[in-house]
């Protein structure tokens, strides 16, 4: 290919593109005029665009747009199928599965209950699980991208989990386990999962902190639109924050931390009871449980007010423990602004949208996220 050629086939991926980009950021059909003006290239350019991308099948015509008088232009739109991702949440003593589609659409979902072994036989048996998953839903192979598996540890940008306390492993490489499935994997840390998940579904806030509470607690946090992983990935470890010298040992082998005060196992297996039961029985104002619900907000507020302080933005409660906080965000609030040292009537604390999926969708949408930068 001489060297004219090879920039005109250039010039095709990238108009191919931003047209793909446009439509996909309109969310409604939009009219061919409208990505013409938008873009600034020709109706030819955009037209010839449009025909490779229909053809496909990532865009189709999605009727005509209400007349002004004149002609009734054409709209196109999202094929929202056209490409589906896979993601998956490993956690302690559970696994989440989902597919999602290029609009972040949750097509398919499912939760087993089994405890995490660094053995052949358990990722074997995800594995398993995973090809059941696929075929039960009916998802076309053809149209998976690949799996995202988050892991609640720290994951280097070598793909070593350094270290991953609730599940009892070190220094693992993650690669080891992509031989057992059968699509292209990509490892993420939960709680940046997470965030990745709820950014993606409020893409104009552009500075947010995100805490995931789950049996582990950690966190991710988005500047200017952009994932802040740290030199190290090693940032917004948040459920290591010291918010009680005096409190309960963690995991990591300190006393205090967030995570040592604030994991779900606090409000449910140290009790004998599931998170559900422990909630029921707070609406029927269980003098116990709601002490111990008091104390366990209470300290909570004491980790969100550290985030603040050093963020100054808004924080996003997401895990397992968000789908329970609608009835108690309003106290957790005021506990955090009796804390925070600044302006005391602020409100900057919001549960996520996604809810105890947030991982296993976010893990997924990394795979949306470069097919979509990627459209030739």
């Amino acid at each position: 290919m001489d060297k004219r050629a090879k920039n005109n086939a250039e010039v095709r991926k990238r108009n191919n593109h931003l047209v793909y980009q446009s439509v996909y950021n309109a969310q409604d059909p939009i009219t061919k005029r409208a990505l013409v003006e938008n873009l600034g290239l020709s109706l030819p350019t955009v037209t010839s665009c449009l025909n490779y991308l229909i053809k496909n099948k990532l865009l189709k015509y999605g009727g005509v747009e209400a007349s002004t008088g004149g002609r009734k232009a054409c709209t196109v739109k999202l094929v929202p199928n056209s490409r589906l991702s896979l993601g998956l949440a490993i956690s302690a003593n559970n696994v989440v599965f989902t597919a999602v589609n290029v609009l972040a659409d949750v097509v398919a979902y499912q939760k087993i209950l089994i405890n995490f072994e660094d053995v052949d036989s358990y990722y074997e048996f995800l594995s398993y699980k995973l090809e059941q998953f696929v075929d039960s839903n009916k998802l076309n192979r053809n149209d998976i991208l690949g799996v995202g598996i988050s892991l609640p540890g720290i994951i280097n940008k070598n793909n070593i989990l350094e270290l991953a306390p609730t599940l009892g492993v070190k220094n693992k490489n993650v690669d080891e386990i992509s031989r057992y499935f059968n699509f292209d994997t990509f490892f993420i840390n939960d709680a940046n999962a997470g965030g990745f998940a709820e950014w993606w579904i409020k893409p104009l806030e552009r500075n947010i902190s995100y805490l995931l509470v789950d049996q582990g607690v950690g966190g991710a946090i988005l500047i200017d639109n952009k994932a802040y992983y740290g030199d190290n990935f090693r940032s917004c470890e948040f459920g290591h924050l010291c918010i009680a010298p005096d409190g309960n040992m963690c995991s990591c082998g300190k006393s205090g931390c967030l995570e040592a005060m604030c994991s779900i196992d606090r409000i449910s297996t140290d009790l004998g009871v599931s998170l559900e039961e422990f909630f029921d029985e707070c609406a029927k104002d269980n003098k116990k449980y709601l002490e111990i619900l008091n104390q366990y907000l209470f300290y909570l507020a004491k980790g969100i007010v550290a985030i603040r302080v050093i963020m100054d933005n808004t924080i996003i409660i997401g895990g397992q423990i968000a789908p329970f906080l609608p009835p108690y965000i309003a106290k957790l609030q005021n506990l955090a602004n009796e804390l925070f040292p600044f302006n005391n009537n602020e409100s900057f604390i919001k549960l996520c949208q996604i809810g105890a999926k947030s991982a296993s969708v976010g893990a997924a949408l990394i795979w949306i996220d470069k097919f979509i930068k990627k459209i030739k």
